[in-house]
């Protein structure tokens, strides 16, 4: 429990309550500035910094032993094992997303590739941050694409002045 006069920032966890074993982790970051969200913006500058790094380190010694030896090791719980769509391996949630385990996505996404969903079309794929626009819901300026609500079409518009806008169903500008 929160106690104290410390704001708080982010509340994550692995295990949700009411959830199975299993399940995604959960992570909120509540709104109004100064909080989580800021910090996650910074851990994600950090990440793409440092991952090629931690690539070429993997790649050239192998994963350190203790992580090593439970890749893709089969659990006695049925819940905790996820099965890697890609190579077929199991592991538990920490390694897998939307059913692709972290090396099939980093994979994939080197290759320019949607690592969720093969049918994603070479337009649907943003080459500045290695995204897909669909399956990432992802947006990028550079791209001129935009997913958003209400007020992400209108900071667009405001920005663009354009004679006219189109949406479709999953709010892509």
């Amino acid at each position: 429990p929160h106690t104290g006069s410390a704001r708080r920032l982010f509340v994550a966890g692995d295990k949700r309550h009411g959830e199975p074993r299993g399940a995604q982790p959960a992570l909120v970051a509540p709104g109004g500035g100064g909080g989580g969200l800021e910090l996650f913006g910074e851990l994600r500058r950090v990440e793409l910094r440092y991952r090629p790094q931690l690539r070429a380190a993997v790649a050239a010694s192998g994963w350190p032993a203790q992580i090593a030896d439970r890749r893709g090791a089969v659990r006695e719980k049925a819940a905790d094992n996820k099965l890697c769509s890609g190579c077929g391996a199991q592991f538990s949630a920490l390694w897998v997303h939307r059913g692709v385990c972290c090396e099939c996505e980093t994979e994939r996404r080197a290759a320019q590739r949607c690592p969720f969903n093969g049918a994603c079309s070479a337009c649907w794929w943003c080459p500045h941050d290695s995204r897909c626009f669909v399956c990432d819901a992802w947006s990028c300026a550079e791209c001129r694409m935009e997913r958003g609500a209400a007020e992400v079409v209108a900071a667009a518009a405001a920005r663009l002045g354009p004679a006219r806008v189109a949406l479709d169903f999953d709010r892509t500008l």
